[in-house]
């Protein structure tokens, strides 16, 4: 077998943006992302409380919708927690299969959403892989959009 480079293989999309995710500022929803072309999916979140802020959990839910925009969308497995210090930093993994998603219901995109107590800076990024390839067909996923 070939060398094949991470970035061959792996599709990376910056899901959701750093940014302050306190509930009571918002709940974010990241970018939707297509598992069309993918057999699994990690999402990574990266998370920061601030240091005038008190001791917390911090969530991170992948979600599932009909579309880019949404429509429909609804919670894919269970949510990960950390429970974070005052200026601690954290990280959570959430994965989920394709196979996972509602497809009798036309469920093809994935996101995520995130959640604090308090004031809290988080970002996400989803790495989407297995690509749904012939074999020996791996022509650079990451250069490829095939959301």
């Amino acid at each position: 077998m070939k060398d094949i480079k991470f970035q061959e293989q792996v599709k990376t999309d910056i899901s959701l943006d750093v940014q302050n995710i306190a509930s009571e500022v918002s709940t974010p929803n990241g970018q939707w992302v297509s598992m069309e072309e993918f057999r699994r999916a990690v999402a990574v979140m990266v998370t920061e409380k601030g240091p005038a802020t008190a001791p917390g959990e911090v969530t991170l839910q992948l979600r599932q919708a009909k579309d880019e925009d949404g429509d429909g969308a609804k919670n894919l497995g269970d949510e990960v927690s950390v429970t974070l210090a005052t200026d601690e930093a954290g990280l959570l993994v959430a994965e989920a299969m394709a196979d996972e998603l509602d497809h009798a219901n036309d469920f093809k995109y994935i996101g995520v959403q995130a959640n604090a107590a308090e004031d809290t800076d988080a970002g996400v990024v989803i790495h989407r892989y297995m690509g749904r390839y012939k074999d020996g067909d791996y022509d650079e996923a990451s250069k490829v959009d095939l959301s």
